[in-house]
C-alpha cells in the first residue's frame, strides 16, 4: 500500500500514473490508481513497481501487509520520504525473510532378539510462541526416499516407524520447537533404551534429528536331571512341571525353541508345559523374553524312596544369560541287609487215610525266579526248614523277591500262603472229594476245592496263593 499526500498542504494525490512493473528486470508497462492518496498493489518475489511522474515535494508511505503469521521477518528501508525534484529516485525496499528447517525421527533397535518388522508409534507436537500456524501438510522422505505428507493438526502429528527406519519432515519453520514422544503399548518385549533430541528447536536449513532407541533381551533355561545312589534308577523318565509368568504378570503361552534331550519345541498353555528327563539328560528352552519368572517342579519328588534336593529351581531370567535348574534324585539302600524264609509243610489228607504221603519233599527257593537254594522236608525236621542269611538286595540296589516252590506231590493240590519272613504250604487230599462225577474227560480235569477246573485254566486266587 501506497499512500501520497502533498507536501504543502497535506491532501491526498489522487490520480492516474504510469508505472513500470519489473520482475526479474524484465519491464511491463501498467497503471497505477490513487484514490485519496492510496494505490494497493502486490508484489512476489523479484519484483519491482517504479510509478512515474509524481509531483515533486510529494510526500509518501509504503506500508506491507503483515505476514508474520505466515513466518515471514520484515526488513525495511526508504519506507517513507519526499518525492525530489531532481536527483535520485527515492525507493522502498522491503526484504521478507522466512526459514524452515527439517526433523528426523530415527528408530534404532537394539539387544540380543530385536525382530526388524516390529512397528512403533510416536507423537510429534510442533508449538510457536508467536501465533505462526504450524498445521498443514508437510513434504517427508522414509529413508530417504518421499511418502505421503505428514498431516500436522492442531500442532500434532502421529508417524509409525520400523526397526532402522529414518522418517525425515521438511519444510518446518525455524524457530519451531518440537516435541517427539514415543507410544510403547501398555504390554511391551521392548524397554526404550534411551532417547536423544526428542525435544528441541527447528533450526536454520538444517535437521533437528530425534533418536529413539529400543531392547529386546532374551534368555534361556536350562534343566538337568540327575539320579545318584546305589539303587537309583539311571533309565527311568521324570516329569517336570515348568512355569513361566512373564514381566507384567501374565501366564506365558505359545511354542519355544528347545534344545537337548527332550526334544525341539516345547509349548506353554496358560503358564504352563511338561518335560521329561532321566538321569544325565538335560533341556534348554530359548527365546524367553528377559524379566520373565520362572518355576520347575518335579512331579514324582521326594517318592520311591528317592530324597529329592534342587538348585535354582525359582528364578528371572536374565537378558542374554540362561538359568540353570538342576534336580537330583538319591536313593541308597543298604546292600548288607540279610533276611530269611521259613516254610512250614501242612498236610490236609484226614492224617494219611489213603497212605499216599510221601516220606519226604522237596521244597526249592527262588529268587526273582532263579532256583539258589533247595530243602528236603520229612517228619524228622517236623516238615520245616529255615532259608537264613539271604540277601535283601541285589547289586544295584534292587529288592529281591522271594518265592519258595515245592516238587510236584501226586493227588494233591498245593496252596501257599506268604507272610513277611514265612511261607505255609499245604497240601490236600480228600479222598470223596477227589473222583469227579460227570467229567467229559476225567484225565484232563483236577478238582480243586469246589470247582472242577481244567488243567492250564485260569484260577482265581488270593494274595499269597500259589498253585502248583
Amino acid at each position: 500500500e501506497v499512500t501520497l499526500v502533498s507536501g504543502n498542504n497535506g491532501v491526498p494525490v489522487d490520480g492516474t500514473y504510469s508505472a513500470t512493473l519489473y520482475t526479474h528486470d524484465e519491464p511491463t508497462a501498467v497503471t497505477v490508481r490513487f484514490e485519496n492518496g492510496i494505490a494497493e498493489f502486490s508484489l512476489t518475489d523479484a519484483q519491482s513497481m517504479v510509478i512515474h511522474e509524481i509531483p515533486a515535494g510529494t510526500r509518501y508511505i509504503v506500508r506491507e501487509s503483515s505476514y508474520a503469521l505466515d513466518g515471514y521477518q520484515t526488513e525495511m528501508t526508504g519506507e517513507t520520504g519526499t518525492i525530489p525534484a531532481t536527483g535520485n529516485m527515492p525507493a522502498a525496499s522491503f526484504i521478507n525473510t522466512r526459514n524452515a528447517g527439517n526433523l528426523i525421527v530415527e528408530k534404532v533397535l537394539a539387544g540380543n532378539a530385536p525382530i526388524a518388522d516390529d512397528s512403533f508409534e510416536f507423537t510429534i507436537t510442533l508449538n510457536r510462541t508467536d501465533g505462526v500456524n504450524v498445521d498443514g501438510a508437510y513434504e517427508a522422505l522414509r529413508n530417504g526416499e518421499p511418502i505421503e505428507d505428514v498431516i500436522f493438526e492442531n500442532g500434532v502429528a502421529t508417524v509409525t516407524l520400523t526397526g532402522g527406519d529414518t522418517l525425515e519432515i521438511a519444510g518446518i519453520l525455524s524457530g519451531t520447537t518440537y516435541e517427539v514422544v514415543e507410544n510403547l503399548p501398555e504390554y511391551t518385549d521392548y524397554d526404550l533404551a534411551g532417547s536423544n533430541g526428542d525435544t528441541g528447536t527447528i533450526p536454520v536449513d538444517a535437521a533437528a534429528t530425534a533418536t529413539f532407541t529400543n531392547m529386546r533381551n532374551v534368555g534361556s533355561l536350562t534343566l538337568r536331571k540327575t539320579v545318584a545312589g546305589n539303587a537309583g534308577e539311571t533309565n527311568r523318565d521324570f516329569s517336570f512341571t515348568v512355569f513361566m509368568r512373564d514381566r507384567y504378570g501374565r501366564n506365558v503361552n505359545g511354542v519355544y525353541a528347545m534344545s537337548g534331550d527332550a526334544g525341539t519345541s516345547i509349548t506353554f498353555t496358560d503358564g504352563y508345559a511338561t518335560i521329561r528327563l532321566s538321569s544325565g539328560e538335560q533341556a534348554t528352552i530359548t527365546g524367553i523374553l528377559a524379566g520373565t519368572y520362572y518355576s520347575v517342579s518335579e512331579n514324582e519328588a521326594n517318592t520311591d524312596d528317592y530324597v529329592t534336593t534342587s538348585s535354582g529351581s525359582t528364578g528371572i531370567i536374565a537378558a542374554d544369560g540362561t538359568a540353570q535348574a538342576a534336580f537330583t534324585n538319591t536313593r541308597n539302600v543298604v546292600l548288607d541287609e540279610y533276611t530269611s524264609r521259613t516254610v512250614y509243610k501242612i498236610w490236609n489228607d484226614e492224617n494219611d487215610a489213603d497212605g499216599i504221603r510221601p516220606d519226604t519233599l522237596t521244597v526249592y527257593l527262588m529268587a526273582d525266579g532263579q532256583s539258589v537254594a533247595q530243602a528236603t522236608l520229612s517228619e524228622d525236621n517236623d516238615w520245616s526248614t529255615v532259608f537264613a542269611n539271604l540277601p535283601v538286595y541285589n547289586a544295584d540296589g534292587t529288592e529281591i523277591v522271594y518265592r519258595v516252590v515245592e516238587a510236584v506231590t501226586a493227588d494233591y493240590y498245593v496252596r501257599y500262603q506268604y507272610g513277611d519272613a514265612v511261607v505255609n504250604i499245604t497240601n490236600t487230599h480228600n479222598p470223596d472229594r477227589f473222583t469227579p462225577t460227570t467229567p467229559d474227560d476225567p484225565e484232563l480235569l483236577t478238582l480243586i476245592e469246589d470247582n472242577m477246573v481244567p488243567l492250564g485254566g485260569n484260577i482265581n486266587m488270593n494274595e499269597g496263593d500259589c498253585f502248583n
